[in-house]
């Protein structure tokens, strides 16, 4: 009788990838609405820089002018071109009733998440 070795057994899949608890992409989206919602009326750049300022936090130029459009798209926010004598015309951003509200649903999820976390580093 021949001794056959068997292959070896594959190995299970490995376990999903935990998702974030609370995704970036929102906390970006109201980092974005609570400024626009501060400044009144704000152009791209200027959301860059008070991210930088208010937040430490250096996110690229980018992903702040996509993450305006998408907040737009989503009817968070509505914008204008305000054009000056001198300079490039600057598409200029303000906050909708809509955007105020989802901002202040996403506030309320992150002190939940706070809560929690508080509870869990204790």
């Amino acid at each position: 009788m021949v001794n056959e070795k068997r292959p070896p057994s594959p190995l299970p899949p490995p376990p999903p990838s935990p998702r974030p608890l609370f995704p970036l992409r929102e906390i970006l989206r109201a980092v974005v609405l609570k400024i626009v919602k501060s400044e009144g009326e704000i152009h791209g750049l200027s959301v860059y820089e008070k991210v930088k300022e208010k937040y430490g936090i250096e996110i690229p130029k980018p992903v702040i002018y996509r993450t305006l459009r998408s907040l737009e798209a989503d009817g968070f926010l509505v914008s204008r071109w305000k054009v000056e004598e001198s300079g490039p015309a600057k598409r200029m951003y303000r906050i909708t009733d809509e955007g105020e509200e989802y901002l202040k649903h996403v506030i309320e999820r992150i002190r939940k998440m706070i809560k929690l976390i508080e509870k869990l580093v204790k």
